[in-house]
């Protein structure tokens, strides 16, 4: 995924594993959650406005970010178990941790 680049508004997450502990204490990694926090891997250069100039990127690769969970597209990567990148707009992203 290091040679992907988003275009426009577009931003590249990959989502954090949601761990749960049990009663008994083992920790359980669910997959079968939704996903609403993870990492910006990367982003486009931003929208072309109405008038001709780019809307500022918010966010930078390496933040860890909330986003709503109305995402554009899922997609698990070859040979990485359990790691789940989602694409999205920046508009989707609500705030940074």
């Amino acid at each position: 995924m290091e040679n992907v680049k988003p275009l426009h508004s577009y931003v590249l997450v990959k989502c954090k594993v949601q761990e749960e502990k049990t009663s008994s204490g083992l920790v359980v990694q669910s997959s079968k959650k939704e996903h609403d926090r993870g990492v910006v891997m990367a982003h486009g250069d931003g929208k072309t406005l109405s008038n001709g100039s780019k809307q500022e990127m918010t966010v930078q690769a390496g933040d860890e970010v909330i986003f709503a969970k109305n995402i554009i597209r899922e997609e698990k990567v070859d040979g990485i178990k359990d790691s789940v990148y989602l694409w999205m707009e920046l508009d989707n992203i609500i705030g940074k941790i």
